[in-house]
């Protein structure tokens, strides 16, 4: 077998020589494959940084500027509300100067009823005036309810502020 090895060392020396180069050769391969996936993992880092930078940066504008329309909406709605309970008193204002002439009038048709009820044109005047009165009854009672009802609109306009505010 000595014989044999020395006969053939040219060729085993090249053969060792041979794989020698192959194993440097993968080991290099490798390395450099290695090298490649980690500069690639690096460059997808890089890419996921920016891409979430950017992220970050168009959440922040949008929170920006929901919270500016926001409090937009608040102080529109708080001038809203300014003006609508302005209304608010100048209605009741009118409101009450109304039913304050409405119940002078129908008091004074009242007061005529009874001075002019001693006669028979006394009771027809005190007919027409009672149906007069009655009149002015049911004007006084519809424009009640008609305030009332803007009072309820006027309510939930208020509640449909608050709840935004």
């Amino acid at each position: 077998m000595i014989l044999f090895l020395l006969k053939y060392r040219k060729l085993i020396g090249y053969g060792i020589a041979v794989l020698l180069v192959l194993s440097l050769f993968f080991a290099y391969r490798h390395s450099l494959i290695k090298m490649g996936r980690e500069q690639g993992r690096a460059q997808v880092q890089a890419l996921w940084d920016q891409d979430k930078a950017a992220w970050l940066a168009t959440n922040a504008k949008i929170e920006a500027d929901a919270l500016a329309k926001v409090e937009a909406a608040k102080a529109q709605n708080a001038e809203v509300l300014r003006n609508a309970n302005e209304s608010l008193v100048s209605i009741a204002g009118e409101r009450d100067s109304v039913e304050r002439l409405l119940q002078s009038a129908r008091d004074q048709v009242r007061s005529l009823v009874s001075a002019q009820a001693t006669s028979q044109r006394g009771i027809d005047v005190a007919t027409r005036i009672a149906a007069s009165a009655a009149e002015v009854d049911r004007r006084l009672a519809d424009y009640d309810s008609a305030c009332r009802r803007d009072a309820v609109r006027f309510q939930a306009l208020q509640d449909q502020i608050r709840g935004q505010l």
